[in-house]
C-alpha cells in the first residue's frame, strides 16, 4: 500500500457505505464536507422545484383547454335530448289517445292531450303539453324558448311554422318541432 494513501471510513458520515481508499482529508475540511452534504440532502429533500410545477401548470392547462369544449357541448347534447324526449312523450300520448278514442286522432294537440290532464301531466297547476326549449348551438342559431309551459298558443295546427313549439297534423297524428334549424348532429329539428 502506498504510503501517502490510507483506508478511510466513511460510514461515520452517512453518506457511504463502503470503504474506499482516499488521499489523506485534515480533519477541519471532513467536517466542513459533512455539513455541506447535509445542507444539500435537506435542500433536494424540500418541495418541488420550479421547472416542476411549471409543467404541471402547463398539463392542467392543455387538460383543461381539451376538456372544456367536449363539456360544453355534452350541456347542449342534454338540452337536445330534453327537447326530443319531450316530443317522444307528446307522440306517445297522442298514440294513446288514438287507442282510446278507437282510430282517431284529436282534432286540436293541446284540447285533446291536455284535457282534465289525462295524457299529458299539467305543468305548474296548468294544463300543458310539456315544456320545450331549443338550445343554441355552435353554428350561430341562438335557439328557441317556448318557456315552462306549452300551451295551445304554441302549437301550429294548419301550417308548419318556424318558430311554433309544434306542428301537429291531424290527419295522420303527426307531431314534429317547430324549428327548421339545425342540432348540434347537423339534423333538422322539425325532421325528427
Amino acid at each position: 500500500m502506498d504510503s501517502n494513501r490510507r483506508l478511510i471510513d466513511f460510514t461515520a458520515f452517512r453518506t457511504y457505505t463502503h470503504r474506499a481508499i482516499f488521499q489523506p482529508i485534515e480533519p477541519e475540511v471532513v467536517v466542513a464536507n459533512r455539513r455541506s452534504v447535509h445542507m444539500t440532502k435537506l435542500r433536494k429533500s424540500k418541495g418541488f422545484t420550479l421547472i416542476e410545477l411549471m409543467i404541471v401548470v402547463a398539463i392542467i392547462g392543455i387538460l383543461a383547454a381539451v376538456a372544456i369544449p367536449k363539456f360544453a357541448d355534452l350541456v347542449t347534447k342534454s338540452k337536445e335530448a330534453s327537447v326530443k324526449g319531450s316530443l317522444g312523450a307528446v307522440r306517445s300520448a297522442v298514440s294513446i289517445y288514438y287507442g282510446d278514442m278507437e282510430g282517431t286522432y284529436p282534432s286540436n294537440l293541446f284540447v285533446g292531450l291536455a284535457a282534465a290532464n289525462r295524457y299529458m301531466p299539467a305543468v305548474g297547476g296548468a294544463p300543458s303539453v310539456g315544456t320545450i326549449s331549443i338550445p343554441k348551438n355552435s353554428t350561430g342559431f341562438a335557439g328557441h324558448d317556448f318557456g315552462t309551459s306549452v300551451d295551445n298558443t304554441k302549437i301550429m295546427q294548419a301550417a308548419y311554422s318556424d318558430g311554433c313549439a309544434y306542428f301537429y297534423a291531424s290527419a295522420d297524428g303527426s307531431v314534429e318541432v317547430g324549428c327548421g334549424h339545425q342540432d348540434t348532429r347537423g339534423s333538422v329539428w322539425s325532421a325528427y
